[in-house]
């Protein structure tokens, strides 16, 4: 499996309208822990021209929930109109860590990580690869 990398990604703290909203600044490459809040996204541009890729969301343990993962994605071709991707998650604790994994189908470059989890999660990292079918 390739990894893919993302070229920018920027963090909305409360999305006004998760299909629209965009953030008001964006960062290198360089995704550090971060607390993603009720009703907050991480906004991201993926440098691949791939559809169906795997992602991974790495979270504390403590912070994540034990039921359901809590993120919703969202894809577009452009950095202001987004859809629902459907995605069917596993999830595994690892120690200290809980990852969040599936495979999507993106519509363009943009992807959004949508917390609708009523408690916020720490984020540790986002990881893409290739997906198993093309």
């Amino acid at each position: 499996m390739s990894t893919i990398g993302y070229i920018h990604w920027g963090i909305i703290p409360l999305e006004e309208d998760v299909l629209s909203g965009t953030p008001t600044a964006v960062y290198p490459p360089m995704l550090s822990n971060l607390a993603l809040d009720r009703g907050a996204s991480i906004f991201l541009r993926l440098d691949t021209a791939s559809t169906h890729i795997q992602i991974e969301i790495a979270t504390t343990a403590v912070s994540a929930p034990s039921a359901a993962p809590p993120f919703t994605l969202f894809t577009g071709v452009e950095d202001d109109t987004f859809q629902e991707v459907p995605a069917t998650w596993n999830s595994r604790y690892d120690g200290a860590m809980a990852l969040f994994n599936s495979e999507i189908e993106m519509n363009g470059p943009f992807l959004k990580i949508y917390n609708g989890h009523p408690q916020s999660i720490i984020v540790t990292s986002v990881t893409f690869s290739q997906g198993t079918a093309s």
